[in-house]
């Protein structure tokens, strides 16, 4: 799956590895690391009692993820014995299943000599929500129901995915929404706050992205049980050890449901590329049956930051990456839509502009809204995925991944060559795939 990305991402890899190992040259011996003075620029702390040092005073979180479970278990010794480490590290936490990494609050040195002793080593990268305020409307499942328009207005009626489990890793859902009827949306895990979680949606982000997965009158799959993990905050925020942790749930739940039939659904875009972030959404597809669907981003106004490739997950070979369109001239034609992210990591696009969206409202479970962005063309894609899980039974030989199959089938069952403006898969800038997502397919039905 997107093979022809793997060389941007080694690229991008290497020229990670050659800013490590730019310090290898040094000698090991701590005496010769960066004085703090080099490390921190702001000037002695203004209170000295709770900083004894300047290099406590600018103290960064980082991802430190292990190569083997060796070296994991040798890292918090590291941590405690280098002098660079010991006077102001805490560690914040650590996940063991979908990767081995910690989450580390400690100060630049203590970053560079992690990475010189073999540690992949980023700072904690921010993703948030991308929506955009709606204008006009659009029907997302009058389009996606046919190939070609205009629109015609029949009833929506495909397999309702009732045997597939869709985690939504976002703001939370309100749960209580007439869209979610039966009780098919649960409260699942707040890695944000999982001292005192925060069981409902306070920013509305994930519970618009739910509704248009399973939600019973607005969304694609609309039987489809819902397992909600809130990992950003109600200013729509996460920092990527929430998200790490997160997928770590999703890993642990899949290794007591061996067999389930699951789709992930991510929402957040980031402004940066992670390669903790890309192999961490990797594994989790590589180890569990789970399909795993993110969005491309909403920077695709200035194509000097459109291409999905830079940023995570987006970038990864490893899932199913959604860009957004929409509909132009009255209707008559389909094209991307002006802030979605497109280049050759975009598998796929769905509707993403005026979406119809369940919104959580004081006390009310009856809100409805209009809003636009990546956000909500990525569980459109979601909920395709839930179905051909239900109707289908698919079985990953040798290398292949269940994202990969179900990859295959929404491309071969996608309206090709409707995006008017999308740059062709052979452009010299940004070439890309002109998908759009269609359940005509036999597929989609029971």
């Amino acid at each position: 799956m997107k093979t022809n990305v793997w060389i941007l991402i080694a690229v991008l890899a290497l020229a990670w590895a050659n800013m490590v190992v730019s310090y290898s040259s040094e000698s090991d011996d701590d005496d010769n690391e960066l004085t703090d003075e080099d490390l921190c620029d702001e000037g002695a702390p203004m209170d000295v009692e709770t900083h004894n040092s300047l290099k406590c005073s600018c103290t960064t979180s980082y991802i430190v993820t292990s190569p083997d479970q060796h070296s994991y278990n040798r890292l918090f010794k590291k941590i405690d014995k280098l002098k660079a480490c010991r006077d102001c590290s805490t560690i914040k936490r650590a996940f063991t299943d979908v990767l081995l990494i910690v989450s580390i609050e400690t100060t630049e040195k203590c970053a560079i000599k992690l990475a010189k002793k073999g540690y992949l080593v980023e700072e904690n990268s921010v993703q948030e929500v991308g929506a955009a305020l709606p204008t006009l409307p659009v029907k997302l499942l009058d389009r996606i129901d046919q190939v070609d328009l205009p629109r015609d207005g029949a009833s929506y009626d495909r397999n309702d995915a009732t045997d597939v489990t869709i985690f939504i890793l976002d703001t939370g859902v309100l749960f209580t929404h007439d869209e979610f009827t039966n009780g098919r949306v649960s409260f699942y895990n707040d890695t944000v706050t999982p001292n005192s979680p925060i069981m409902v949606d306070v920013n509305g982000h994930g519970t618009r992205c739910a509704s248009v997965a399973a939600g019973a009158n607005i969304g694609v799959a609309q039987g489809a049980t819902v397992e909600s993990i809130r990992v950003a905050g109600s200013d729509g925020l996460a920092a990527a050890d929430d998200v790490l942790a997160g997928l770590d749930d999703i890993q642990r739940w899949w290794n007591s449901n061996p067999g389930s039939k699951c789709v992930v659904s991510y929402s957040l875009i980031s402004t940066s590329f992670s390669t903790t972030l890309n192999y961490a959404f990797g594994n989790l597809s590589a180890n569990t049956d789970c399909v795993v669907v993110v969005a491309a981003g909403n920077q695709g106004a200035d194509i000097s930051m459109a291409d999905a490739c830079n940023y995570s997950p987006s970038g990864s070979p490893d899932v199913i990456t959604v860009g957004g369109s929409r509909n132009r001239m009255n209707g008559a034609s389909d094209d991307r839509i002006g802030i979605s992210n497109y280049g050759p990591c975009v598998d796929i696009y769905a509707p993403a502009r005026n979406i119809d969206l369940a919104a959580p409202s004081g006390s009310s479970n009856s809100n409805y809204l209009r809003s636009s962005g990546t956000s909500f063309a990525t569980p459109a894609v979601a909920g395709a995925a839930a179905m051909i899980l239900s109707t289908t039974s698919l079985t990953p030989t040798g290398s292949e991944t269940m994202t990969d199959l179900v990859l295959d089938i929404l491309i071969a069952t996608s309206a090709k060559d409707k995006l008017t403006s999308l740059p062709a898969s052979n452009a010299a800038v940004l070439p890309s795939n002109n998908r759009l997502l269609n359940v005509v397919s036999n597929t989609y039905y029971a």
